[in-house]
This record gives structure tokens, C-alpha cells and sequence, in this order.
């Protein structure tokens, strides 16, 4: 059977304007200059990461905190401007109806990623929805993605991880299946370029051609 492991933000769910909102929060709580389009390109990695490199070594001890300040705001807010990319369930239903095994592999939660999809109505198409809890290893470790294999054993070859940052296509390459970039997302292109994909698209409808020769 064929399988398609998508990443969530940036890929699915064009989620930036919420996550950027609960992001500066604590940021401008504590008074700090930020650039937006840093947070942007940042998203996908762990907020501890985006936290520490951004926080002063003066407050590096507030990273815990500014953490649990996001995800408050973020909890309440994840709708915040933020919506399913254009095509997104149209896509997700075909590959359904193609027989097409379909996951989720994410940096967020488990838990906030479940409200987004059911509050976007898509929980539905997928036979595994994963998210990183606190003890799980982060992209680009393999961790997430194998565990995904141990609910649905899918084959290697005919298996790729669709997402917007090369932190997804290393997890994808360290995994052993195909990689492919979602150049319409947030991630930095030249780190992207730079990790070799197997594929790339511009939307989300370029996902069914490739599905066809996998």
C-alpha cells in the first residue's frame, strides 16, 4: 500500500499568523525586539529552540516559561487567522478514496494537533495522527516516523513525508522513505535545497501526480 506522512504547519494547516500571535506574547511581555520573519522561518523547530536563540543569555532561565506562556495563548488562539491551505481537503479525500494510507507527523503536541484537525474537520482521512510529546525526539530525528510505521507498517519505497522544512526531509531520509518539500511553506529554501528531497511542489495539488509514480 502506499502511504503519505504529511508534516502539519506549512504544509496542511497555513497556521503562521496563529502561531506567530502566541509566539511574541511572552516576548513582549518580557520586553524583547523580534523580527516576524525570523519567527516565520523558524517555525517547526521546538520552542525551547526558538526561545533559547532568541532569548538573551540574561533570560535564558525564562525559556520554560515563555514555552508554557505559547501554549496558553496558542491552546485558545490556534485559529487565530489561520486555515487549511487551499486544496487541502479536496487532495486529502482523493488519496482516501485512492486507498492511499495517510498520517500526520508533526513537531506540535498530540493533543492541540487533534483540535486543529477536528476543528478543521479533516481527523477523519487519517489512519494515524502524531504528534511529539515533551519525551519524544524532535525532527530531524527519525522517532516520530517509525512509530507511525509501528501502527500502520508501510512500506519504505512506497511511502513519502510531505513537508515545508528540512527538518521533515532529514526525519524522512534518517527514516528510509522518499521526502518531499513544500516549497509554498515556511521553511528557509536553501536549508531545503540543501537536504536533497526527492520531490518538491508549489501546492498541494502537485501531491497526487506524485503519488502516482510512487
Amino acid at each position: 500500500m502506499k502511504s503519505v506522512i504529511f508534516d502539519l504547519d506549512g504544509t496542511l494547516f497555513n497556521s503562521k499568523n496563529g502561531i506567530i500571535n502566541a509566539f511574541v506574547y511572552p516576548l513582549e511581555e518580557l520586553g524583547i525586539v523580534y523580527d516576524k520573519k525570523w519567527v516565520e522561518i523558524m517555525i517547526g523547530h521546538t520552542l525551547k529552540e526558538m526561545y533559547g536563540e532568541i532569548l538573551p543569555d540574561d533570560l535564558s532561565e525564562k525559556v520554560d516559561w515563555c514555552v508554557e506562556e505559547y501554549r496558553k495563548v496558542y491552546h485558545d488562539q490556534f485559529y487565530y487567522n489561520s486555515n487549511l491551505y487551499e486544496g487541502v481537503e479536496g487532495v486529502l479525500n482523493k488519496l482516501k478514496k485512492n486507498n492511499i494510507s495517510l498520517a500526520i507527523a508533526t513537531t506540535k503536541p498530540t493533543g492541540i494537533t487533534r483540535r486543529i484537525t477536528d476543528h478543521f474537520k479533516i481527523s477523519d482521512y487519517f489512519d494515524v495522527i502524531m504528534g511529539t510529546e515533551d519525551n519524544t525526539p524532535h525532527k530531524p530525528d527519525p522517532a516520530i516516523i517509525l512509530n507511525i510505521k509501528k501502527r500502520v507498517n508501510y512500506e519504505n519505497k512506497r511511502t513519502i513525508l510531505i513537508g515545508d522544512t528540512y527538518l521533515d526531509i532529514m526525519a524522512g531520509k534518517n527514516a528510509g522513505i522518499l521526502t518531499c518539500a513544500a516549497m509554498y511553506g515556511y521553511g528557509d529554501r536553501a536549508k531545503i535545497f540543501k537536504s536533497k528531497p526527492d520531490y518538491s511542489i508549489r501546492n498541494i495539488y502537485d501531491v497526487l501526480n506524485i503519488v502516482e509514480v510512487l
